[in-house]
Parts: C-alpha cells; structure tokens; sequence
C-alpha cells in the first residue's frame, strides 16, 4: 500500500524519518512488517502537526500544546506598543485560526475553552497574558457580527459545537472518506447515525459528536437519487419530515418495513383498511411520487449544500443587542436623568419605545399592512425574531422590508433624540 500511494502521488518515502505504528497486531507480525519496510516501530501517544494521537481520552496535559502556543503568542505581542484594534487583528487572525485547526481534529473540553478565552480577554483589554483588567463590554457582545455591534469574535464553544456538526454531517451524508467509512462499518454498522442509541463504552469523541444531532438533524434534507444510501426511517427523504418521527408506533408497526431498510430496498404494502390512517396515506403518496435515478443519493443543508458559517449562524444565539443609550441605561450608569419617556411620559426603556410606546406601535402597524403583513406589532425580542426569519435574503422585496424595518428605527430614534435634547419635533 505504501509503494502504491508512492506510485500515484509521486513522493518518495523517507524510511529513516518515519515511524510505523500497530493496533491489536502480534510481536512477530510487527517485526516482520518493520523488517520489509525498513522503518522504525513508534509508540502512542504522539504528536502529527501538533495535534496529539492517542488510545483513549485526552487528558489535560494532551491540550497544553494548545494554551502553551496561545500563551507564547500573547506574550511575544505585549511587549509591543498595540492599539485596541491591532490586538483585536492578531486575535482574529491568528488566536482563532489556531483554535480553528484544532477544533476541526480534536474536540476541546470546555475548561480548555475557558482558560483560552481568559488569556484573550486579558490581553485584549489590558494588552498582557495574565492579570487583573477591566473588561467594557461583555465577551459575549463581543462575539457578536460587525453589523450586530459586536467585533466578529467567534465563541470558542460555539465553534467547537460547529465542528462537530460537520463531522455528524459527514457521517450523515456518507463523505467518501477514510474515517467516515470506519465509522459506518465499525461504529454504526448498519444503523442510522440518527437512530444509534449511546453506550456507556463509546469512546468520548463519539459522545460528543452525538450530543450535537438534535441541532444538526432538523436542518438536514436528502434529495433521493437511487436511494441506496437513505434510510427509510430516520432520514429527512419526506417533505413531512423523518418518517419514524412521523408516525406513531402502531402505524410503524403496521408497514412492517424493517428499521435498518434503505429506500430502493422497500417495497411499499399497505395494511388492511381499518388499520390505514391520515397519515400512513400521505407517507404513501410521498413514497409513491419520488422519482428514482440512477444518480448517487445528495445531502442538503436546508435548501443548499452544507456551509459552516450556515450551521454557526444556526448555534448562535442572535439575540438584539439593545445597546442605545436609553434613559433606563443611563440612570443604570449613575447618571442623573429624568428615567422617563420625552414621547410618552412613561420609563424610557429600549423595549419601550420598540414597540411598545403605542405612537411608534402605530406607525410600524401601518408600514406592515403596505408589506402586506396584516398584524399588530410585537415586543422587541419578537419582532426582532421574526425580521430574522422572514426578511433574510438578497432578493428586491426582501431588501425593501429591510430598508422599512431599519428606517423605522432609525426615524423613531431621531424623533425622540430632537424632542429630548433640541426640544422640537418632526
């Protein structure tokens, strides 16, 4: 095998540098392999582009690689004269791209995670590796978009929940790799990733790719080729979504189809008349009007292929950020000033005058029925919520809801800052 990938790829095979490693193989079986290839036995655990490889769990020490790495770099920069911004760069840059390359090998523990995001926040506010600071703004704003007013940071918990739904996605869609074959003929052996019930001796990556499912599962559709690689019960193959989910369990019961069946593998029999129900009908019809080919079987993300910015946007908590300096947040700063509304005469809050303050209730009712959207307006986090899920896209009437939504906050915020410091009105 190892002349062969020497043949294809063209690279020769330093013998005296490389190390050959064994599982579960014999003394004499080893011996004899290091004998025909001339190299060297090596031993676990080890490092492969810093990474560590080893039997089991890793342990504490294995991640020092990790913080040690941050740390040296953290310190090497303090010495510099750095602004805000520069430190900022460097921990986008090159903070994050470390951490990047390890979370998309090995799962981090979260008290890894906590030490790492320590050291950032330390050098980011007060430009050293350890030590007292005085943090402005919370990390979690922090890692927040640019244009959410945040600074583009990424939550290194997030993230790693991140990497381990694209290796839950791979597994899913069947990723014609190594380690994704390994899997499904040794770990799943037949089963659905889906359907595969955790044991107590899975290994702890294996657990933390399966904690993830939940998130990862309600975004995954199958667009039917062939069908040889769908599962019929557990995969999202069906507009009305997994048909195990679905169905109760008399009606699964009923089709007497077996739980690891794939769909070019079903023959669909319906069960007598009085045990056909609503929903068995329409399975049926899904089933009947799929059209086979004689194309390989795809995994789509939603309505697209699969992007980890999309599932990262999926994890984050994207709640409003509420940063204008309303008088409630004013008075919470120490400063004395009248708590209440100039508009109203009611405490000035940012959920105040967004929505609830009935002026500017009114005028966002008025501007929904010319969107033709026939409602009263929401609370903030509501309405906040609901922009998020209808205007996203790039098309003109959703760019025309955006500029609606946006221009009504921008207009309110001005007529209230004319009333309270100019004392005039629009």
């Amino acid at each position: 095998m190892v002349l062969v990938i020497c043949l294809i790829t063209g690279l020769k095979l330093n013998c005296a540098k490389s190390k050959i490693y064994f599982g579960s193989v014999s003394r004499l079986e080893r011996e004899r392999i290091c004998g025909l290839l001339q190299m060297e036995e090596g031993s676990l655990p080890m490092k492969y582009l810093g990474i560590p490889l080893t039997y089991g769990h890793l342990t504490c020490e294995d991640y020092n690689g990790l913080t040690d790495r941050i740390c040296s770099k953290i310190n090497s920069w303090q010495a510099r004269q750095l602004s805000f911004d520069g430190r900022a760069q460097l921990v986008r840059s090159s903070i994050f791209g470390l951490h990047n390359f390890w979370c998309a090998n090995v799962p981090i523990p979260k008290y890894v995670i906590q030490k790492v995001e320590q050291r950032i926040r330390t050098f980011l506010w007060a430009g050293k590796g350890e030590g007292p600071y005085h943090s402005k703004v919370s990390w979690k704003t922090l890692c927040l978009p640019l244009r959410e007013g945040g600074l583009g940071f990424k939550c290194m918990l997030t993230w790693s929940r991140v990497c381990l739904g694209k290796l839950l996605w791979d597994i899913a869609s069947m990723k014609q790799t190594l380690w994704v074959q390994w899997v499904h003929s040794v770990r799943l052996r037949g089963v659905s990733v889906w359907a595969y019930k955790r044991r107590g001796r899975d290994p702890w990556y294996w657990r933390k790719i399966l904690k993830v499912r939940a998130m990862v599962r309600q975004k995954v559709q199958v667009l039917v080729g062939n069908g040889s690689r769908v599962f019929f019960w557990y995969d999202s193959w069906c507009p009305l979504g997994p048909v195990w989910d679905y169905l109760d369990e008399a009606e699964r019961d009923s089709l007497q189809i077996p739980l690891g069946a794939k769909l070019s593998e079903v023959e669909w029999v319906m069960p007598g008349a009085r045990r056909q129900t609503v929903r068995l009908v329409q399975v049926r019809d899904c089933f009947v009007q799929l059209a086979f080919s004689e194309e390989d079987d795809q995994w789509l993300w939603g309505a697209g292929e699969f992007v980890q910015s999309q599932l990262l946007a999926d994890v984050r908590c994207r709640g409003a950020t509420s940063r204008l300096s309303t008088n409630d947040r004013l008075c919470s700063w120490g400063m004395e000033v009248d708590p209440h509304c100039v508009l109203c005469g009611g405490l000035e809050s940012h959920d105040h005058l967004f929505f609830v303050y009935p002026y500017s209730a009114e005028v966002w009712r008025v501007l929904l029925q010319r969107l033709g959207e026939y409602r009263g307006a929401m609370p903030w986090v509501q309405e906040r919520l609901w922009v998020e899920a209808t205007m996203g896209g790039r098309s003109f009437p959703k760019r025309i809801k955006q500029v609606a939504f946006v221009s009504t906050l921008a207009v309110l915020w001005e007529e209230r800052n004319l009333r309270c410091f100019q004392g005039v009105s629009q």
